[in-house]
């Protein structure tokens, strides 16, 4: 069914597409306390490999890192919840991402080739709810901005981004116009895409950041 892209070439096909990531860098374990240091704290440390799709469940990401030490400490601490979860899936590579600040709401952005149908374009609630609600609109492509303000409208998601509770508007012809961005990617391009899903993308008030995302292709591209 394809192959996995890894993050950090995943996150630049994104960047390419015009899709905003996290300042980031790889390393491997006796090089992240130090890479970490020239990103600024704090950060976000990930364990990388083919067989960590599920990284929280796999206990392969740690948040808020705020010194070389607690980088260390996270660590080990990693590599032993690895362990535990699958030995096969314990890897030497690591992502270390700058952290980002608390969204207004978290969203899945998901786009799927299919043979007979092409691409289609899926919005909903993201992060760790996205079973959980269900809360999804799917639009076939090509579509344009204002299809796509009019399905993030129709989501339940939608109240999170249009001031509750006095929090700011987003503006959502800047995150349409994102959006649609990385659809004319997939569609224009001879890049060999199956699937990217961002799951969750940060929503902000001008802005969305893809924090993790999962690239497919029927061939690794040239990143």
């Amino acid at each position: 069914p394809g192959q996995l892209v890894r993050e950090v070439a995943g996150k630049e096909i994104l960047r390419s597409a015009g899709i905003m990531v996290p300042e980031g860098e790889q390393a491997h374990g006796s090089t992240a306390a130090a890479v970490a240091r020239n990103i600024g704290f704090p950060v976000v440390l990930k364990m990388m490999g083919s067989k960590l799709v599920h990284k929280t469940e796999a206990g392969a990401v740690a948040l808020a890192l705020n010194s070389e030490s607690e980088v260390t400490t996270a660590l080990a601490t990693m590599q032993a919840a690895v362990m535990a979860y699958d030995p096969t899936a314990l890897t030497d590579d690591f992502l270390i991402e700058a952290h980002v600040p608390h969204p207004l709401a978290e969203m899945v952005v998901g786009l799927r080739r299919d043979p007979q149908f092409g691409w289609s374009l899926t919005l909903g609630s993201g992060g760790i709810y996205v079973e959980l609600l269900q809360d999804t609109k799917t639009l076939l492509l090509p579509t344009d901005g204002s299809q796509i303000v009019k399905a993030i409208r129709s989501l339940k998601l939608f109240a999170l981004l249009d001031g509750f509770r006095n929090r700011p508007k987003t503006d959502l012809t800047s995150l349409s116009a994102q959006i649609l961005s990385l659809c004319h990617f997939v569609q224009n391009t001879q890049n060999h895409l199956q699937e990217i899903e961002i799951n969750p993308l940060f929503i902000y008030e001008t802005h969305g950041l893809a924090v993790d995302a999962l690239v497919r292709c029927d061939a690794v591209p040239p990143v």
